[in-house]
């Protein structure tokens, strides 16, 4: 956040809000004019499926994972700085560039399937605004496809990380 200094910030894959919530505590404290759009679709993911199926607590035949997120997201006071955007992460990333927003920090934390994680980086990429930055999560041999497709990023664009903190990097866009 003090690194980009947005006004936008899109987070692809909310869960229950967690990363979000952290991210509103740091804007609201700073004081900072800022919303963050929270696209999920809160079905759960292969991943909660074959990871974390004790987790999943279905609700009228869907998993209760928005419910959990929108609960958060009011227990912590967070709803003035985050927007839900229940949408696939691609569908998301062609709305929100015909919208014409032009986030300053991405934070990816969707699919962590091979594949699916480089379209998530791809089609994110291009909507950042220059000297904006791309945070990527879970980047660690605990999930392989995640580092694959990460390899294949920096490979396709020439970049590498200015910031690794633990299973997180940080894409700086020129």
């Amino acid at each position: 956040i003090e690194r980009t200094n947005p006004g936008i910030i899109i987070e692809v894959g909310s869960f229950v809000g967690e990363s979000a919530i952290h991210m509103a505590k740091i804007i609201k404290a700073q004081q900072r004019d800022c919303a963050i759009l929270c696209v999920d679709t809160w079905y759960a993911g292969f991943d909660h499926w074959r990871g974390a199926r004790e987790k999943i607590r279905m609700h009228f035949g869907r998993p209760d994972f928005y419910y959990k997120f929108i609960a958060n997201v009011i227990a912590n006071e967070c709803q003035n700085v985050i927007v839900p955007f229940a949408m696939d992460s691609i569908g998301a990333a062609r709305v929100i560039h015909w919208l014409g927003l032009v986030p300053q920090l991405i934070y990816v934390d969707g699919s962590h399937e091979e594949g699916d994680t480089i379209r998530d980086y791809n089609a994110y990429w291009d909507l950042i605004h220059p000297g904006g930055g791309m945070l990527c999560d879970d980047w660690s041999r605990h999930f392989e496809g995640v580092l694959r497709d990460g390899e294949r990023f920096m490979q396709q664009t020439g970049l590498q990380p200015v910031l690794i903190e633990g299973e997180k990097v940080l894409f700086i866009k020129p």
